[in-house]
């Protein structure tokens, strides 16, 4: 289990079955900079745990300088690099970063007002920027699909989801494969919250303090969580939950990693 606060960027790895924990030492990160969240997961190639995080520094001169920085835990110490980019300006959502076979993904937005991927190795220490799928949207967002990425596009006007699948090595040879495009029922917000092991979609009703799943290849949507305001003080003193419009659901969906053996270790 990997538990980030944003806020003094502080980590924390543990294994509640044996109640071990670990807190990685500080990365040297500037005070004139914004962290975005840290991408997570095991890299089989090298049997590690590694955390990597970008760091956009907040340079007098307007030079656009970022930081990557990566955490071993095997090793349980920071490696890091800087990197100049004129072209990048920001970041997405922070807490959107994916990370599949030691890679990690954020999407960001260049000068030119165009959308891409940016890529990190963290066993080579490689960068690429890679295009994303030419489709117009409203909203966007990015999730782990088996060992691969899905790119979701959607609009709330139209309640319509097109999903893409990144094919190939994302730093060297690659390209979009378009799965589908689908119309939703009225009542479901389309926004993408996570994917599950089986491959369905988790989405949330836009009515009900509810979660479903949605199967792409029958085209099924299935009851799977009830009642997640539960666990959100968002509408809790609401005593008319079934008549409130959720604009967006209070919960982001992550993947999580299956048994930190490292800890064991020490």
């Amino acid at each position: 289990m990997g538990i980030s606060d944003p806020k003094p960027s502080y980590l924390y790895f543990g294994k509640e079955d044996v109640n071990c924990s670990r807190q990685p030492p500080q990365s040297t990160v500037s005070a004139r900079s914004s962290i975005n969240g840290p991408g997570f997961g095991y890299v089989p190639l090298i049997n590690d745990y590694r955390v990597v995080k970008i760091v956009s520094y907040d340079d007098a001169n307007k030079i656009r300088l970022f930081g990557i920085y990566v955490y071993s835990l095997r090793t349980n110490s920071w490696t890091s690099k800087t990197v100049q980019d004129d072209i990048l300006t920001r970041v997405y959502n922070p807490f959107e970063s994916v990370f599949v076979n030691g890679v990690a993904f954020w999407r960001t937005r260049s000068k030119n007002g165009a959308d891409s991927l940016l890529c990190f190795d963290t066993i080579n220490g490689m960068m690429r920027n890679i295009p994303l799928p030419e489709e117009y949207s409203c909203d966007a967002s990015l999730q782990q699909f088996g060992q691969s990425i899905a790119y979701f596009t959607d609009d709330p006007e139209i309640a319509d989801i097109s999903m893409w699948i990144l094919r190939g090595d994302p730093m060297k040879d690659f390209f979009w494969e378009k799965k589908f495009t689908i119309n939703l029922d009225e009542d479901i917000m389309p926004e993408v919250l996570g994917i599950r092991n089986n491959g369905e979609l988790i989405l949330s009703k836009i009515y009900d303090c509810d979660l479903v799943s949605y199967n792409c290849e029958d085209d099924e949507v299935k009851d799977f969580v009830g009642s997640w305001n539960r666990w959100s003080t968002i509408g809790l003193d609401r005593k008319d939950m079934g008549d409130r419009l959720f604009e967006q659901s209070p919960f982001i969906v992550h993947p999580f990693v299956e048994g930190l053996v490292l800890l064991d270790a020490d």
